[in-house]
Formats: C-alpha cells, structure tokens, sequence
C-alpha cells in the first residue's frame, strides 16, 4: 500500500491507516510549499507509514525541481489528478500518476 493507496481509498486495511481526503493533503501540501508546516508535521498529521513517506518525498521533490513559476500549475495539475483517481475517472492506479507526473 501507500499514499496513493490511502488518498484514493483502495484499501480497507487498517494497518495501513484511514483515508486521507485529496482536498486536505493538498491543503498540506500547499502549507509546506508556502513554509508553515513541515514535512514532518504533515507525516504525523496524516500518520504516514515508511512508504506512505517514500510516496510523499517522491512528490515534493517532483515539484521542488521546478521553476517557482512552475509549481502552481503543477500543484493544480497534482490536485486534479488526484482527485479524478479519487472518483476513479482516469489516473487510477500508482502508475498511470507516476507517468503523469514523469515521477
């Protein structure tokens, strides 16, 4: 399992932790782009597992490597494909995201 797998919810494991909601993982996200919460904070608040994090540095450091400019649109981009997985449109599985985003 993973991030992927918590934030579209296709798992009922609980070891594996409850559902992460899109829309607050990226309000996270974005906190941590603008500086006021750390990488940390968001591990804890959403009780990341070792490869939930593996998952999330995965997607900081997608963004980070982007022109300031850049990162809007792709934090924009990362919202709207989550959420179209979410629903399970399209961008349903870890690979369909991870070519998406050249991840």
């Amino acid at each position: 399992m993973g991030l992927v797998d918590r934030l579209y919810h296709t798992t009922q494991d609980p070891a594996v932790g409850g559902k992460i909601g899109v829309h607050a993982f990226m309000a996270a996200m974005g906190e941590l782009e603008r500086g006021e919460v750390t990488r940390a904070q968001i591990v804890t608040a959403f009780n990341l597992s070792a490869e939930d994090e593996t998952e999330l540095d995965a997607l900081i450091s997608a963004g980070q490597a982007m022109p300031a400019a850049e990162r809007f649109k792709f934090s924009q981009a990362l919202h709207d494909v989550l959420l179209l997985g979410e629903a399970g449109y399209h961008y349903t599985t870890k690979a369909e995201l991870r070519t998406r985003f050249g991840i």
